[in-house]
């Protein structure tokens, strides 16, 4: 391969004279390509293509001083501007190379974007990933095949398949982060780095066995290999225990459906105590008049919180309608969703009771008409909608009901994003960038900092994100919407 190739690929010219340029370099399988004062090559051959890591130097002034130095750049490259290229390959597989690089050792010990932007679980946003010189060109060809899904999914379909990536979603956006768990030292002091540790293996032992949403809204592509459960008495026990919350009605921390729940778990050997999770119901422990002077400060009258799931069609959507004159939940809602497109001609799951979102959006008005919230005697303006990002309702919502041939409803229109509000509220020099990062920093995870409930299951996710609205209420927080399509 062609010097000045490789040099077309970084962006740059190469002055080299031909192949003396080539140099064995102290880091095992790399040659080092010397083309000039302002940048370092060097190019890493692999079976399937050429890896190309660029490092550029100091730039000298006058008199040799140093002029820009070795900045932290923005695609990830740590703070020489490391980054690694692959030529010659298709772009999905290149995104996937490109990303596991991102994630490697060699790129995360001198990387301080990177680790700035990795979460308590070391999970980096596939948005910010997107953001990258490198995966925007390999994207870009993508969509210019024809491929219409946005920039996240593309590469969140390319690395789904890597032994080495684990792809994750929160709060509707996607994540990454390498599956094994970090080992970073500095190669010439032996001394550990400051990243945040991944607790990938812990995690995904713990989540192991949880309830698979995809099989009990109808389809799991994965089968037998699927990781979690698909045990339909599980999915019904979470489910009517979730409707039935532990302090509503005569329902109990020993009631029949906690005590079901539990055994079912029991049976198929789930012990992590989030999949054997019994739902709560969230209220203050505010005196009335107190909860009254609270509510008295608020817009709306009610919010009513989801969380929707659903990579690229919408399967799961649970509600919980909150008050805010009595600052507690007033009732739940929840259906699995069956796609339009997801799963033609598959065989699907026969003890599903997913139907399709246009059926669903019938039966959540006809349940928010029941509460007074819709119809012709009720205002729409008495409640806003909220949700953790607006992914959920700015992009997903329409773009379901595009797919079912039904409109968006008004009160679907405008939401209230409490992420926005959050990070006005709890100011910090990183802002929370999801539901996990939130409890975290508002206290509402256990003693030993676990979230309560399955994460990324839209029933046990929509009550974690009613406690944090809750907990913003009674700090008398003033929560107004923060979106409209």
């Amino acid at each position: 391969m062609k010097i000045e190739h490789l040099a077309e690929m970084v962006g740059g010219s190469l002055a080299c004279d031909g192949p003396k340029a080539w140099s064995e370099t102290s880091q095992p399988g790399f040659i080092q390509v010397p083309p000039g004062s302002n940048r370092t090559l060097f190019a890493r051959r692999r079976a399937d293509g050429v890896c190309l890591n660029a490092t550029r130097g100091p730039r000298r002034g006058r008199r040799g001083a140093s002029r820009g130095g070795n900045r932290p750049r923005r695609h990830g490259g740590g703070k020489a501007g490391n980054f690694d290229v692959v030529i010659d390959m298709e772009p999905k597989p290149a995104i996937q190379r490109q990303v596991e690089y991102y994630f490697c050792e060699e790129n995360l010990r001198t990387d301080d974007f990177l680790q700035r932007n990795l979460d308590g679980d070391g999970f980096c946003s596939i948005n910010i990933i997107s953001t990258f010189a490198r995966i925007r060109i390999f994207t870009a060809k993508l969509k210019d095949a024809g491929d219409p899904r946005p920039s996240e999914e593309l590469i969140a379909d390319a690395i789904r398949e890597s032994p080495y990536l684990e792809v994750g979603r929160d709060s509707g956006h996607l994540q990454v982060r390498r599956v094994l768990k970090y080992s970073l030292k500095d190669i010439s002091g032996g001394v550990p780095v400051t990243v945040k540790p991944s607790r990938a293996s812990s995690s995904t032992k713990e989540e192991r066995g949880a309830p698979c949403k995809y099989h009990f809204a109808g389809y799991c592509d994965r089968g037998s290999r699927c990781p979690n459960t698909h045990n339909m008495d599980y999915c019904d026990a979470i489910e009517r225990q979730w409707m039935n919350p532990i302090g509503s009605g005569s329902a109990s921390k020993t009631g029949p459906l906690v005590d079901k729940l539990k055994k079912i778990c029991s049976q198929l050997g789930l012990s992590s105590p989030s999949l054997s999770y019994a739902s709560k119901m969230v209220r203050s422990k505010l005196d009335a008049a107190q909860a009254r002077t609270v509510g008295e400060r608020q817009a709306f009258d009610y919010f009513v919180v989801i969380d929707i799931e659903g990579q690229h069609e919408i399967i799961e959507f649970p509600a919980i309608v909150f008050s805010t004159k009595g600052l507690r939940e007033v009732g739940r809602f929840h259906r699995w969703v069956k796609p339009v497109n997801l799963w033609r001609g598959k065989s699907l799951n026969p003890r599903s009771d997913s139907v399709p979102f246009s059926q669903v959006l019938k039966e959540f008005e006809a349940y928010l008409r029941e509460l007074g919230l819709v119809g012709r005697n009720s205002n729409e303006n008495r409640f806003a909608m909220v949700c953790c990002g607006n992914w959920d309702v700015k992009t997903q919502i329409p773009k379901q009901c595009k797919l079912n041939g039904v409109s968006v409803p008004r009160y679907m229109r405008q939401w209230i994003n409490i992420k926005d509000v959050f990070n006005e509220v709890y100011v910090s020099k990183t802002k929370a960038t999801g539901m996990k990062a939130m409890l975290r920093r508002s206290g509402l995870v256990g003693t030993d900092g676990a979230v309560e409930g399955v994460h990324h299951l839209g029933m046990h996710d929509t009550e974690n994100i009613t406690r944090i609205l809750l907990r913003l209420l009674e700090q008398n927080v003033q929560i107004g919407i923060t979106g409209k399509l």
